[in-house]
């Protein structure tokens, strides 16, 4: 069984919260520690990266989704690049619907 790791990144000396999901937590930590990311400007490589669940990979992105909805219900502003409702948002090939 393949898993997702869905993650939480904090960029210190910002109110930068990011809320992500990845197969391969050490490729995508250093992507973002490397400023190769949506919300790294590549300047700030002093950040906090937890990983806060461990699910099925077919089940990835409504847990993402899931954290992004539970951290902005504790009035936490994440800076994703797109809207957290947004389920037009293009999904990995391997989900076809939401349960």
């Amino acid at each position: 069984m393949k898993n997702v790791f869905i993650y939480m990144i904090e960029y210190k000396n910002t109110d930068n919260i990011y809320i992500g999901s990845t197969v391969n937590p050490y490729i995508r930590y250093s992507e973002h520690k490397n400023g190769g990311t949506q919300i790294g400007d590549g300047k700030n490589k002093d950040l906090i990266f937890t990983i806060i669940d461990e699910v099925d990979f077919s089940m990835g992105f409504y847990w993402e989704r899931f954290y992004m909805e539970l951290f902005k219900s504790w009035n936490i502003q994440l800076k994703n690049s797109y809207p957290i409702l947004n389920i037009n948002r293009k999904r990995p090939h391997c989900i076809n619907q939401l349960p």
